[in-house]
């Protein structure tokens, strides 16, 4: 989904336009369980695991960081502080136990890719903006970027 507020953030991030590589290191900042922990923006990172999803999904990539409810439509920030992808979930530990036989999979996790982002951010008839990033952020840089860039969204019944 994407959503059109009345709320004007002088702060904003960048779409990456390199080639996303498979071992690219990754932070994310999003939302999760915020009825358990807090409201306040919390960080995990990773890599890039495999620049596909579930059953080989060219959209999506698969990566390490530590993705829990609240974290879907966050940010996948790159080492050049450039938004690579956006998360959308991770495997669930009942239903994919039951069928591996009692393993529980450790460290699954999806995004759908940026270049596909960007290809519904105009078929929406939105803007963003991409660029080539070159420097490379220390992780506390990045994260002050995602903490004035991501907001938590929640929906009411």
């Amino acid at each position: 989904a994407l959503l059109k507020v009345n709320y004007k953030n002088n702060f904003y991030v960048k779409f990456e336009n390199s080639k996303l590589e498979q071992g690219e290191e990754i932070i994310i900042v999003g939302f999760p369980l915020p009825d358990m922990l807090n409201t306040n923006a919390k960080v995990t990172d990773g890599i890039v695991s495999s620049l596909y999803g579930v059953q080989n999904d060219p959209n999506s990539i698969t990566h390490t960081a530590p993705t829990q409810p609240g974290n879907s439509g966050g940010p996948v920030f790159s080492k050049k502080g450039t938004v690579i992808a956006v998360v959308v979930s991770t495997f669930t530990h009942k239903n994919i136990m039951e069928e591996l036989g009692g393993y529980i999979p450790q460290n699954i996790n999806f995004a759908i890719k940026g270049e596909k982002v960007k290809q519904f951010i105009q078929k929406s008839k939105s803007n963003y903006e991409s660029i080539n990033g070159s420097k490379d952020y220390k992780p506390k840089e990045i994260i002050k970027m995602g903490n004035l860039t991501t907001k938590m969204v929640e929906c009411w019944k």
